[in-house]
């Protein structure tokens, strides 16, 4: 349930809002899709805010202190922080994802793999983890190497899904569904890593995208 106006503390939101400004612009956020020179310039629009609603709400003298504080500028929307971090740790996950055994079988494995069963256990996008970072390196795209610091989730899902290969059981399965040629098949594989991404112990808060209210 969202706060009424009149119920939020417009100076203890301004403070969190520089705070969160200055964090972002010196560690970056964790946000998977938006670079943190989008989200510097969205808390800067909280801040905008929270300036106006200290306005509407008190009198001049009753201003706090962090009022009068300077406006951070707007910055590049394509800023991104740790640059060279993270294209290091790029560098590093990169590696064990090449490394890895259970990638190694998918692959192998998947040759062996009617259509319907590669799209059922989504093969082609789990491979696409590995090809996805690759092709980040090459560009230099920094928001998404960084999704990749922490590369424990992608390996995971290579041995869930070397697992799930490697079972007859499972492919005995697959293959008594019944399928509709004409209808569109729907099998609810993301390439974009939504899967992986929704099970990381991240801080909530910096994964949801901030907007202006």
């Amino acid at each position: 349930m969202k706060k009424k106006y009149e119920d939020i503390d417009y100076r203890a939101e301004l403070e969190r809002s520089f705070e969160r400004w200055e964090y972002i612009r010196d560690n970056g956020a964790s946000d998977p899709f938006w670079a943190d020179g989008f989200n510097m310039n969205l808390v800067r629009n909280h801040i905008s805010f929270y300036r106006i609603m200290i306005e509407r709400t008190m009198q001049p003298q009753e201003y706090p202190e962090i009022y009068f504080r300077g406006m951070p500028p707007e910055v590049d929307s394509k800023y991104m922080a740790r640059p060279d971090e993270i294209r290091a740790n790029a560098a590093i996950a990169m590696q064990r994802i090449d490394e890895d055994e259970n990638l190694d079988f998918i692959r192998e494995q998947s040759r062996n793999l009617n259509e319907k069963q590669l799209n059922q256990l989504c093969v082609p996008a789990v491979i696409g983890y590995a090809e996805n970072l690759r092709t980040a390196i090459a560009e230099d795209d920094l928001v998404t190497m960084r999704r990749y610091e922490r590369p424990d989730h992608y390996l995971e899902a290579f041995r869930s899904l070397a697992e799930k290969i490697g079972s007859a059981e499972v492919l005995v399965r697959l293959e008594t569904i019944s399928y509709n040629d004409n209808d569109d098949e729907d099998y609810d594989c993301d390439e974009s890593e939504q899967t992986v991404l929704a099970a990381a112990p991240e801080k909530p808060q910096e994964y949801i995208q901030l907007t202006l209210f």
